[in-house]
């Protein structure tokens, strides 16, 4: 066999009857001899490129050894991966449901990719690299996908997901990103909530956050805070929390946050913690912990431990020793710190 014969394409009276004999859909057409080309080109350039005449033979013998070739020549194994992984089929179905040509020649190939790569997300790819063309009709296309899922009907969700379209690492973990916005939209409305900022607390209450996030966000909720201002209350909550800085940084938290209703929610927390360890806080404890972060104390009556502890910390200290030293002997005898 000649080189020129090894790399010659199909003609196109060839390359449709080869189409026919497939029994495709007339609208994979285009797919198939665009794709069709673009693989002739690549391969005759791969395989041809340092070949003579003298060494067909020896050439294809290796390409069958070595790559698995089936065949003898450029055209049928470019035929045969336009066909594979039923690229054609999946093609077809991209443009029944709406999409146009430019983004089904590439879903096509991305989704084919896909099966070599199960972590590889072809709708995303499909998506930015058409956005990396023409953002307007990647955009459009987008909008297409979006209308085809039953969840569209929703405004909250088509709007969550129009804003948040390839911020996951799959479009699939985006769209469940917008049916939690779209839940939590709707709980919000149900539990009275009308503020403006609905769609914005929504959004924020639909990340994978700690539980204690979650519960600090409604606290900003239910005070109108803004949804910056609760998302930034309910980041340093977590943050506290969950690093176990809630006592230490008290000091920090009252410079950050002057709300009477940040700053109780805070001592809550910090006295929750307390319990958790079995520390015992008496009244006196409580309401020193009250004045530094600006709280009004409690209205309680002192316990017989805090007079106890009061009384001996006055008379350490009447009979000349510190008020830290006093404080420390006198919590330790009653309180057993």
């Amino acid at each position: 066999m000649t080189l020129e014969e090894f790399k010659r394409p199909y003609t196109e009276a060839e390359l449709r009857a080869k189409f026919e004999q497939e029994g495709l859909d007339n609208q994979a057409w285009d797919y198939c001899t665009e794709a069709y080309a673009e693989a002739h080109n690549d391969f005759a350039d791969e395989y041809c490129k340092y070949c003579k005449d003298g060494e067909i033979d020896e050439l294809i013998a290796d390409l069958k050894a070595e790559e698995n070739w089936e065949v003898d020549t450029v055209r049928e194994y470019s035929w045969q991966y336009v066909l594979a992984e039923n690229k054609p089929t999946v093609y077809i179905s991209q443009r029944k449901k709406g999409h146009g040509h430019a983004w089904s020649m590439i879903y096509t190939d991305e989704a084919a990719f896909s099966t070599i790569h199960n972590a590889y997300d072809p709708l995303k790819e499909t998506y930015f690299k058409l956005h990396a063309n023409d953002e307007v009709e990647a955009n459009l296309e987008m909008e297409i996908f979006i209308d085809s899922l039953p969840e569209s009907k929703s405004p909250i969700f088509k709007k969550a997901l129009t804003q948040f379209f390839g911020q996951g690492k799959t479009i699939e973990e985006d769209i469940d990103f917008a049916r939690g916005v779209s839940c939590q939209y709707n709980q919000l409305l149900e539990s009275g909530c009308k503020s403006d900022e609905l769609y914005n607390y929504a959004k924020d209450l639909a990340e994978d956050r700690y539980d204690i996030y979650y519960r600090a966000y409604r606290i900003a909720i239910n005070n109108e805070a803004s949804s910056l201002v609760a998302r930034s209350f309910a980041d340093k909550i977590e943050e506290l929390q969950v690093n176990g800085y809630l006592i230490t940084d008290t000091r920090l938290f009252c410079m950050e946050f002057k709300e009477v209703w940040q700053r109780e929610f805070y001592y809550t927390l910090v006295m929750e913690d307390v319990n958790k360890r079995g520390e015992r806080w008496g009244i006196v404890d409580k309401n020193l912990l009250r004045a530094s972060n600006g709280l009004s104390p409690l209205d309680e009556p002192l316990t017989a431990e805090d007079k106890e502890y009061l009384r001996i910390k006055q008379d350490l200290m009447a009979n000349g020793m510190n008020e830290v030293s006093a404080d420390r002997k006198a919590r330790r005898q009653v309180y057993n710190d």
